[in-house]
């Protein structure tokens, strides 16, 4: 399982990590492996990279959008079409 997430997370063109119920250093690990992984990655463009934050709401899920982090989804009241707006952006001028 893990070889094939590996894969997909190679060859994808964006990646949109869900932050739910996990704490910060699950989050911080999970970045930590994606950013790994992408940088083997030779001769393709760096691939959009967002974080989904989602209900339950933590002190540092409150931090990342206090602090206006980059590519950062947040959907801690809800999902929102205005939410997703940045990174439907991103993907359109992508192409």
């Amino acid at each position: 399982m893990r070889e094939a997430n590996e894969q997909l997370i190679r060859n994808c063109d964006a990646l949109l990590l869900f932050y739910g119920a996990g704490d910060e250093a699950w989050r911080f690990h999970q970045q930590s492996d994606v950013k790994k992984l992408r940088t083997v990655q030779q001769g393709k463009a760096s691939a959009l990279e967002y974080v989904y934050l989602s209900a339950p709401i933590s002190p540092d899920k409150e931090l990342m959008v206090s602090l206006e982090e980059p590519n950062l989804i947040d959907a801690l009241g809800g999902l929102s079409e205005a939410a997703l707006a940045p990174l439907l952006a991103a993907l359109e001028t992508q192409r």
